[in-house]
């Protein structure tokens, strides 16, 4: 595993020295003696960490930190300062310093003052690390995942797009039926022409059959101009009718009988005016159960069912949480107001321990809470929202019938998560670093006694292939 390096800043030789000495064991150190040599140093190397006194003449501590953050490095900057400056360097840290260290300095303070700024560094190349893997999954669908599931169903949407065939595509609310829809839409040779939603639970009963086909002025009461509907807005193109289950019975007759005819009849009107369009349709519902059931036509059904897509709902792809975590972080950063960076990896291991019944979007929703309640530059577990916290392990269908049941449930689901956790926690640490146990503590920033112990507990041996 590559070593955290450390630039050592100050104007004295023998500090330098003594630094060099007692860190080179852990760290690779470059030296500079003036805040100008400290700043070609650190274009030269791209060190991991600053450690720089704040006294030095010329360019001080103050005046590196600040053409650090306008240079936009993230890098941790550990300011020492004696005793009469303390004050200074509180005031350094509020614009962006990490920590500071009083000299002279307590090298067991410095040690741990570096062991955080470690894991700051190995936290924003995580992040770094899902910020490049989404961009390399940005192309024409704007569907982020890693999964193979969705590898296989993002190719099916690329063949179904390639045909002229009525789309339908099932998926439990949220997880994202109308960018899949978009994306068939715009692999099509359709795409530079309409994509025409329709939301067909969410329109008044008595308003749908106008909003879909259109109606002629004077066709009821208040119609008194000519209506176009979105049928023949989305002529050339596509039209998506979402929630498709929801369409009452004697509206799917009038639409299979469009669908058939290549045609529809405006409200009040009379003539059949012909179109060119594909029907992509969406449902939350399984449709033929629907059928089996009496709630929708079957030969409606059968029209629509040429090419079928189904959308697995997120707690069957965990692996891609965390990219979804970060494309939600940097879409509402700005909307949010704050500079939060990334995430825990704690936090994205709780993420993905959790069921989701809300899909996509009930994950985007806790992203942005956790956003705002985040008080540093990365969210942890703290700041997610609390009725979350409920892991998919635990069977919430099982209602406890008493409060003491109530409360026995509580702690084995509490006591399950924080095992996972934990389990989750060490292995990460143990594989980061080729399973070398006193590597390992150090790069974790605790005892190596303690963690042996916690190995013991959880029964992972200690050596690996």
């Amino acid at each position: 595993m590559k070593r955290a390096s450390i630039l050592v800043v100050d104007d004295e030789e023998k500090t330098r020295r003594i630094l060099e000495v007692n860190l080179g064991h852990s760290y690779d150190i470059h030296l500079a003696e003036n805040g100008a040599a400290a700043m070609d140093a650190f274009r030269q190397h791209h060190c991991d960490i600053i450690l720089t006194d704040l006294r030095m003449p010329d360019m001080d501590g103050t005046m590196i930190l600040r053409e650090i953050r306008r240079g936009g490095h993230p890098t941790p900057v550990i300011v020492m300062t004696a005793y009469g400056t303390i004050e200074s360097a509180v005031a350094l840290m509020k614009e962006g310093a990490f920590d500071y260290i009083v000299k002279p300095v307590n090298l067991d303070q410095l040690d741990i003052s570096l062991r955080r700024a470690e894991q700051h560094v190995k936290l924003l190349r995580e992040n770094e690390q899902l910020r490049t893997q989404l961009r390399s999954l940005e192309g024409v669908t704007k569907i982020v995942t890693a999964s193979p599931v969705m590898q296989e169903l993002l190719k099916s949407v690329g063949q179904a797009a390639a045909t002229q065939f009525t789309v339908l595509i099932e998926g439990e609310t949220g997880t994202g039926k109308e960018l899949i829809a978009r994306a068939v839409h715009d692999l099509s040779p359709r795409a530079s022409k309409p994509f025409v939603p329709v939301n067909c639970g969410a329109i008044p009963r008595e308003l749908l059959e106008s909003e879909l086909f259109g109606s002629e002025r004077g066709a009821f009461t208040g119609a008194t101009t000519r209506r176009i509907g979105r049928f023949e807005q989305a002529d050339g193109g596509s039209l998506f009718l979402d929630e498709i289950g929801e369409l009452p019975l004697e509206l799917q007759v009038k639409l299979l009988r469009s669908l058939e005819e290549q045609a529809i009849v405006r409200i009040g009107g009379s003539d059949h005016i012909k179109l060119d369009l594909r029907i992509i349709a969406a449902t939350n519902r399984k449709l033929r159960a629907e059928v089996e059931a009496g709630r929708f036509r079957d030969d409606l059904f059968y029209r629509l069912n040429v090419v079928k897509l189904e959308i697995p709902p997120l707690r069957e792809r965990p692996e891609d949480i965390p990219l979804l975590a970060q494309h939600f972080l940097l879409k509402h950063r700005q909307g949010v107001g704050k500079e939060v960076m990334g995430f825990e990896p704690a936090a994205l291991t709780y993420l993905k321990s959790l069921s989701w019944p809300g899909n996509v979007r009930e994950l985007e929703n806790a992203v942005v809470r956790s956003m705002v309640s985040c008080r540093g530059e990365f969210v942890q577990v703290d700041d997610l929202p609390s009725d979350l916290h409920m892991p998919a392990s635990g069977d919430a269908r099982n209602i406890p019938s008493t409060y003491p049941e109530f409360l026995a449930r509580k702690k084995a689901l509490k006591d399950a998560y924080l095992e996972k956790l934990q389990k989750a926690f060490i292995i990460d640490g143990l594989r980061a670093n080729h399973w070398n146990v006193s590597q390992t503590a150090r790069a974790l920033g605790m005892d190596r006694r303690k963690l042996q112990n916690m190995m013991k507990m959880l029964d992972l041996q200690q050596s690996k292939t």
